[in-house]
Formats: structure tokens, sequence, C-alpha cells
């Protein structure tokens, strides 16, 4: 079974902007390309071991801002078996979409609850921190995205977004043993408040939806 693709819109003369942002938000050292002469790239949730890569080439491209590209020796199909997430960037001339309301909040809201009902209509709101409220507030003040899962994560536990990302997916997972730096981190910073968010994110966040996949349902394209 191999782990979904994200697909990356960005208009030419752009990409370096584009990898340059991702390096920033989950690191250099997380990003690799495959070996293919292709725009396929994987990001992990920790470092990549060095032994997986055969070179680290500088690119840049007129317009671009310079790269890293860390070049793997194994194919898109043996990074995938090997738990990667992988993402394409497609370079286009303009990006064009008719209905910018498809990026509303409401709008994709208003698709999450049509086509997720299941999970939106049994999650509860959370309102006990301002923090969270915060992250929740265009969801009812209930936790619905993966994304609105890893902010939470990011911002009040200081975890940076891969970690993030890894800790979404033990609680989808319902390994509750390996979140107790989780339960640790609230309980210093809120007391018995934090006790019911972590509860609340172990209840709730395993029937998460990822926000990305409600907007792309909408459109076509993601805009970058």
């Amino acid at each position: 079974m191999f782990l979904p693709t994200y697909n990356l819109c960005v208009e030419k003369g752009r990409k370096g902007f584009l990898l340059k942002s991702l390096y920033e938000k989950f690191g250099k050292s997380k990003i690799i390309k495959t070996k293919e002469d292709n725009d396929n790239y994987f990001v992990s949730n920790k470092p990549i071991n060095p032994e997986l890569v055969s070179e680290t080439r500088i690119v840049a491209k007129e317009n671009e801002e310079a790269y890293e590209e860390n070049i793997s020796i194994l194919t898109s199909k043996e990074l995938s078996k090997l738990g990667f997430y992988s993402f394409t960037i497609n370079e286009v001339e303009e990006i064009k979409h008719p209905e910018r309301k498809c990026f509303l909040e409401e709008e994709i809201y208003k698709k999450a609850k049509k086509d997720f009902s299941y999970s939106v209509n049994e999650a509860t709101p959370f309102t006990d921190i301002e923090e969270v409220k915060e992250i929740l507030v265009n969801t009812e003040y209930k936790l619905i995205y993966q994304e609105q899962l890893m902010e939470i994560l990011h911002k009040l536990c200081g975890f940076d977004m891969a970690k993030a990302d890894f800790i979404r997916r033990e609680i989808a997972r319902v390994k509750k043993d390996n979140l107790e730096e989780v339960k640790k981190i609230l309980l210093e910073k809120y007391g018995e408040n934090g006790r019911r968010l972590f509860d609340y994110l172990y209840k709730t966040g395993r029937y998460t939806v990822s926000k990305a996949y409600v907007i792309a349902s909408l459109c076509v394209v993601v805009e970058y």
C-alpha cells in the first residue's frame, strides 16, 4: 500500500521559492528527491539516513532562489514503501481558478460537513483554552482537520511540523503509550485544562480529515 501523493502547482520561475518554504517548514535534512529524473520529492518525519543520499546538488535557475536537492539512491516506489510522504511539483504558465470562493473557510467547512459528517457531527467543541479556540474558530470550535491538530501540537507543545505530523499519526493509530511527552507538556502548561485537552485530542484526533484533501475535492488545482 502506497501513501498518497500531494501535487503542488507553481508558476514557472517560482519553484525555488516554493522549495525554500518547504525546507524552512520541514528542514532540508528531511526532504529528498528521487533518483529518477523527475519532479518527485519525498518528506520524512525525521532526518533522512545519509546512506539513502547519493549526492547533494545546488540548483539555481533564472528568477529562482538557489536550493539544495538531496538525491536518493532509491526509486519513488522504494521510498514510498519505507513510509516517506511524496509530493510532486508541477510548473505551469499561470495558475487560474474560476471560483475563488472554494478557498473560503466557510466553503471548506461546508464541504467537510457534507462529505465527512460522520466525524464532524460526532465532534464536540473545545473552549477551555484560548489558543485552541483561535485554531478551531472556523469549525465551531470542533477539531475537524488534521492540520488543526498539527497546529495545536506545534503552537502549544512546541513541536516542529514534522514531529506534529508524527504525533498525529500516533493518535490515529491509538498508540497512547507514545504520547506521554504531549500529556506532560500540556499538564505543565495548562493544568486540568491541559489534561482535558490531551483527552480531547486523543479521542477526537483519530477522526480528523485532511483539510488539504477537502480543498482538493472542491477544485482541481490547489494554488501556492
